[in-house]
């Protein structure tokens, strides 16, 4: 795991998690489904090789998540907040995004992150 900083705008401060990297189109398939908990400051990362629409889904994922979109700029551009586990629903930014940052469901209301914040790694 790496840590990543998001950077918020309406407060200044700089929230940090530990991630772990869907990198291979593999480890973004299986993404955190099957998984029985994830730690309270961890998250995983979705890097894609370019720009994409492509809808995410809460099939097979336990968890209740909040689901960022970033554009390759590092902004975030969508933010889906308590993602219904197990949901076939799917789930999709207005506009293409790059990255893709799953939290437990709560953590951006907690952090106060917003649409315009950025994200390091």
């Amino acid at each position: 795991m790496k840590e990543i900083v998001i950077q918020t705008q309406n407060s200044n401060r700089e929230i940090v998690v530990k991630a772990e990297f869907a990198v291979d189109e593999a480890s973004r398939m299986a993404g955190l489904m099957f998984r029985k908990n994830l730690g309270k400051n961890e998250a995983m990362i979705f890097l894609f090789p370019e720009d994409n629409l492509m809808p995410f889904w809460m099939h097979n994922t336990y968890l209740p998540l909040d689901i960022v979109f970033i554009n390759r700029n590092h902004e975030i551009i969508y933010i889906a907040e308590n993602a219904k586990p197990l949901s076939d629903d799917l789930i999709q930014p207005p506009s293409p995004y790059r990255y893709t940052l799953e939290v437990n469901a709560g953590f951006i209301a907690e952090h106060k992150i917003q649409v315009g914040d950025r994200v390091k790694f």
